[in-house]
């Protein structure tokens, strides 16, 4: 069982139950009241305090253009951590060729803060042809309405 009083000290508690009645033999066994105690033991153990750091390194990225982006970065540190992503011109939500480029995140709390080393994003464009598979490379035969 944990308690937080704060996010800087976990308290730690344990229950131990105890039999309080003597060893006796078998026969008095049955003679002997049932006594229980109770001990808690509460101890308080204050973390230590740490700009964030990054668990793991970021890897460059390749998305087709038109799918959603999730870019991720794992931290650790204490106290508690914001986590920001930034590109020169702004918000990335929907993949397109304008959001190549380097993204960078940020972590930061009370402590101190921590970039990673920009991570590059690269697109595939779509292309779809709607002739024969055996005809790649050629013209593609766009359908025609009668």
């Amino acid at each position: 069982m944990s308690w937080f009083l704060t996010s800087l000290c976990p308290l730690m508690m344990s229950w131990f139950l105890t039999s309080l009645c003597p060893l006796m033999s078998w026969f008095l066994t049955s003679l002997c009241p049932l006594m229980m105690s109770w001990f808690l033991t509460v101890l308080c153990v204050p973390l230590r305090a740490g700009p964030p750091y990054f668990v793991e390194s970021l890897e460059p990225m390749e998305v087709t253009t038109g799918d959603g982006v999730c870019l991720k970065c794992q931290v650790a540190g204490t106290p508690e951590i914001k986590v920001s992503w930034f590109k020169a011109d702004g918000k990335l939500s929907k993949a397109t060729k304008a959001d190549i480029g380097e993204y960078t995140c940020k972590a930061e709390n009370q402590i101190g803060e921590h970039l990673t080393p920009p991570v590059h994003m690269t697109f595939t464009p779509v292309t779809s042809l709607f002739n024969d598979p055996g005809t790649l490379g050629s013209t593609p035969a766009w359908p025609t309405t009668a």
